[in-house]
């Protein structure tokens, strides 16, 4: 009987899952996803720019950006809308049967594009968090026995997931979930964006994971920081300025790319 209702209920999720609705919400996030990338890109060439790192180039920082914006509250409330909706179609993934491989995947984005939901949300209500509640989470982790261990395995998996992006980029493996183009082949310019953009997301997360490292490494949570302490990091390199303009340029076409995913992507 229990095996009848798992299949019942997985039945239910793939067919939520295909609905005309659910998919255009799934479009909608990945275009917020888009959005919020490309601000950040530009952000981060705003860093290279300038010589400072006016505007915080981090997920807060382009929600923060976004809220300073006269409609910028209801810009938000679209964007945390189509995230939760994006982290919806992914549970509902998580549901059906498919590998578990897969359910994995889509189990770690939809705990993302959740969490970015509920950020945004949190910015469009005008209650935001920024880098302190990074710092302060951290120190709290760091507190218990087994906190630098903890702080440890996020730089691992962070670091980790900077290695796949860079693997995606490189191998290109991101055509396999687009739609082909009349020509039998995904766009060339989608192919180069999404490269680029893997590349450049990729060495930020790589540099966000060693930040927690070293947090991890000197018991100091200050040296975790986000993503704009990442950022901060590859602008002290020689020719950062040069570095934060070629990221930042990565990851605004990270955004291109999934602009691309909204109008491509096989759901």
């Amino acid at each position: 009987m229990g095996s009848a209702s798992g299949r019942v209920v997985k039945s239910a999720a793939s067919q939520a899952n295909a609905s005309p609705v659910m998919r255009g919400l799934a479009r909608t996030g990945f275009a917020m996803t888009g959005l919020l990338h490309v601000i950040l890109g530009w952000l981060v060439i705003r860093m290279g720019t300038s010589g400072s790192d006016q505007g915080e180039a981090s997920q807060s920082g382009v929600l923060d950006e976004i809220a300073a914006q006269r409609f910028g509250p209801a810009v938000l409330g679209v964007v945390a809308a189509g995230l939760g909706a994006l982290a919806m179609w992914h549970i509902l993934n998580i549901i059906r049967p498919i590998r578990a491989r897969e359910r994995l995947k889509a189990a770690g984005k939809a705990v993302i594009y959740l969490a970015l939901a509920v950020l945004a949300a949190r910015f469009a209500l005008g209650v935001g968090g920024g880098g302190e509640d990074e710092e302060s989470l951290t120190r709290t982790v760091m507190s218990y026995p087994a906190g630098r261990i903890a702080i440890a395995a996020v730089a691992a998996g962070i670091a980790v997931a900077g290695i796949v992006h860079l693997y995606i980029g490189w191998k290109k493996t991101f055509k396999e979930g687009l739609r082909p183009s009349r020509q039998g082949d995904v766009n060339r310019v989608v192919v180069a964006v999404g490269r680029l953009g893997y590349g450049a997301k990729g060495l930020a997360l790589m540099v966000l994971g060693g930040l927690f490292g070293f947090a991890a490494w000197t018991s100091d949570p200050e040296e975790a920081g986000g993503l704009d302490e990442a950022f901060a990091t590859i602008g002290a390199q020689p020719f950062g300025s040069v570095l934060l303009i070629i990221t930042g340029v990565g990851i605004a076409c990270f955004g291109l790319f999934c602009f691309a995913q909204a109008r491509y992507q096989q759901l």
